[in-house]
């Protein structure tokens, strides 16, 4: 998937390690704060936006399979770019980002053994060369 709700439940899942990461540390009135200002942040997220967010995302797929299919990387690539450009201007992927900033200070503060590791979904390529 080029975009999505995924990652916002994915947000979600990590506002919910950190807490309990948190409960199971010595009380941290400033950790709990940093959570629950995610926990904000992340409520500020439009879900219907990021369904119809979501829905076009899958749309751009479809596009960019099929020019693939068609052997035409070069036109693959650039409707994948131009749907990366809106995607990120979007208001509600502004937001995701900024939550996402949050998250990642607030993660680098983990102990070590609490962190995951890189997601592959991640890893760079040709769009043509994904197995998704």
């Amino acid at each position: 998937m080029i975009g999505g709700t995924g990652r916002l439940g994915a947000g979600m899942a990590l506002v919910g390690a950190m807490t309990l990461a948190a409960a199971q540390q010595p009380p941290a009135a400033p950790q709990l704060d940093q959570v629950l200002q995610l926990e904000e942040c992340l409520n500020r997220v439009d879900a219907t936006a990021m369904q119809d967010l979501e829905a076009r995302s899958e749309q751009a797929q479809e596009a960019v399979r099929a020019l693939c299919a068609a052997g035409d990387r070069e036109g693959a690539e650039k409707r994948a770019a131009a749907f990366a450009r809106e995607l990120a201007a979007s208001r509600e992927m502004l937001l995701v980002r900024d939550c996402g900033e949050m998250a990642r200070q607030m993660f680098a503060a983990l102990p070590p053994n609490a962190r995951a590791t890189q997601d592959p979904a991640f890893e760079t390529g040709h769009v043509c060369d994904s197995e998704e």
